[in-house]
C-alpha cells in the first residue's frame, strides 16, 4: 500500500504506506505522515484489539482529539509485543474518565513520545511526557517526565505540579489501586510500580488542614513506598522528613520547625478558633511513629521545644481556667487579667516536652506574665483528650 488517505467518521489518516511480508516469517511495516483521531469515535474501535484492550479498559476517552504527526512501525506480523515503533502523540481537550480518578481528567494540551525498546529478554515501551497541561476536577496540573513499561514492571520518572490537590482525590486512586491489586487477573496485581514521582503543590488539602506549599518525592520500591517530604508548611510550621509505607505499616520521621512566626494565625489554623492568643513563636522538634496507617497519632513519640514572646493570651481554654482560679491573688493587687478584653499579657512563654504514646509530657512549662508567673508539670493526653497537670 502506498500513500493511502482514509477516514473513520471525522478521524483521518493521511498518506499511509504499509508493506506486508507473508512468507515463512511474516512481517509488517507501516508509515503515515499524519493521523487525526476523534477520541469518542476511535476508542470503541481500539477496545476490539485484544492486545490493546487491557491497557484501555480501566478508563474511557469521551471527548477530544489525538494526533500523530508521524508514525513508524515494523515487526513480526503476529507478534505485536515485538513491534518496533516510534511516534509522537499530541492531545487536545482529551477527556478521560475512570473509577480511579473520581472526577474527569481533561488533557487541555500536551504530548508524549512513545518508542519501543526490544532486547532478547524483553520488550519495553518508553514514554516521554512533554509538558502536558491537565485539569482534574477543579485542580490545574502540569506533568512532565518519563516512563518505561515492560510486561511486569512500570518505572516512573515524573514531575507533577499543581495549584491545589485534595486528599479525597488522592484517596480515590489509593482505594482503587488496593481494590484492583486484590483481583487475580488485574494488571495492577501483576505489575510492579517502581521509580520516582515528584509532587509540587501550592496547596494540599487534608480534611480540615491545608499544606501550603507541599514538595515531596514519592519513591516506589518493590516492598515499600518512601515519601521524602522536602517542604510541607502547615499552620506556619514547616515539616521535613520521611514517611515509609510497607506491609500495611506507616513509619514516620518528621522534623517540625518555625522561626519568628505569628502565633495568632497559627493557633487559629490548628484549633479553628480565632482571637485566642498573640505574639511571635519559635518551634523545634522531631516526631517518630511506626504503626498501622490509621493509628499513627496514638503511636507518636519524640520531643518538641516551643517558645513565644511579647504577646497576649485572650481565651485559651486551659489558661482561662487556671487564671479564673488565680484571679483571687490579683484582686489584692487590682490587676485582674481581662481575658475577653485586654487579655493576659506575657513577656515570654516556654514549653519543652517529650511525646510518648500520644501524650505530651512536660519537661519545662512556664509563662512569664506581666502580672504573674505561671509554671506547670505533668502531661496532656491528646488521644484521650485528658490532662494531668500541676500548675
Amino acid at each position: 500500500l502506498k500513500e493511502i488517505d482514509a477516514a473513520l467518521g471525522n478521524s483521518t489518516i493521511s498518506r499511509l504506506s504499509a508493506g506486508f511480508n507473508l512468507g515463512k516469517s511474516p512481517t509488517l511495516e507501516v508509515h503515515s505522515q499524519s493521523v487525526e483521531l476523534v477520541a469518542d469515535e476511535i476508542y470503541p474501535w481500539l477496545l476490539s484489539f485484544k492486545n490493546i484492550e487491557p491497557f484501555l479498559k480501566e478508563f474511557s476517552a469521551t471527548k477530544g482529539m489525538v494526533s500523530l504527526p508521524g508514525l513508524s512501525l515494523n515487526g513480526p506480523l503476529h507478534l505485536p509485543a515485538q513491534w518496533h515503533y516510534a511516534l509522537t502523540c499530541n492531545m487536545k481537550n482529551l477527556v478521560l474518565t475512570s473509577d480511579a480518578f473520581g472526577d474527569p481528567v481533561t488533557v487541555n494540551n500536551g504530548s508524549f513520545d512513545l518508542a519501543s525498546d526490544t532486547t532478547p529478554k524483553a520488550t519495553r515501551n518508553r514514554v516521554r511526557m512533554n509538558a502536558t497541561d491537565l485539569t482534574w476536577g477543579k485542580t490545574h496540573l502540569a506533568l512532565i517526565g518519563g516512563m518505561i513499561l515492560s510486561k511486569n514492571e512500570t518505572l516512573l520518572d515524573l514531575t507533577l505540579t499543581a495549584d491545589a490537590i485534595d486528599w479525597n482525590q488522592v484517596n480515590s486512586i489509593v482505594v482503587y489501586a488496593e481494590k484492583k491489586s486484590n483481583v487475580p487477573d488485574s494488571r495492577l496485581s501483576k505489575r510492579d510500580l517502581l521509580g520516582t514521582l515528584k509532587v509540587q503543590a501550592d496547596n494540599f488539602n487534608y480534611k480540615t488542614y491545608s499544606v501550603n506549599p507541599l514538595k515531596a518525592d514519592l519513591s516506589f520500591k518493590t516492598d515499600k513506598v518512601v515519601i521524602t517530604v522536602n517542604e510541607a508548611v502547615v499552620c506556619n510550621i514547616s515539616f521535613r522528613g520521611l514517611l515509609e509505607v510497607y506491609e500495611k505499616t506507616l513509619k514516620i520521621f518528621l522534623v517540625p520547625t518555625a522561626a519568628n512566626q505569628m502565633l495568632a494565625p497559627a493557633i487559629a489554623c490548628l484549633t479553628d478558633q480565632k482571637h485566642l492568643a498573640m505574639g511571635t513563636f519559635n518551634l523545634n522538634g522531631q516526631l517518630l511513629s511506626k504503626s498501622k496507617p490509621d493509628e499513627f497519632l496514638q503511636s507518636f513519640s519524640g520531643e518538641v521545644a516551643f517558645s513565644a514572646e511579647k504577646g497576649r493570651i485572650y481565651r485559651l481554654g486551659l489558661l482561662a481556667k487556671i487564671l479564673s482560679i488565680l484571679n483571687v491573688t490579683e484582686i489584692y493587687r487590682g490587676e485582674i487579667p481581662d481575658l475577653v478584653g485586654e487579655g493576659f499579657a506575657y513577656h515570654g512563654m516556654t514549653i519543652s516536652a517529650n511525646i510518648e504514646g500520644g501524650k505530651l509530657i512536660m519537661r519545662e512549662c512556664s509563662i512569664d506574665g506581666v502580672s504573674m508567673g505561671i509554671a506547670c508539670e505533668g502531661n496532656i493526653d491528646f488521644s484521650e483528650k485528658k490532662m494531668d497537670l500541676i500548675i
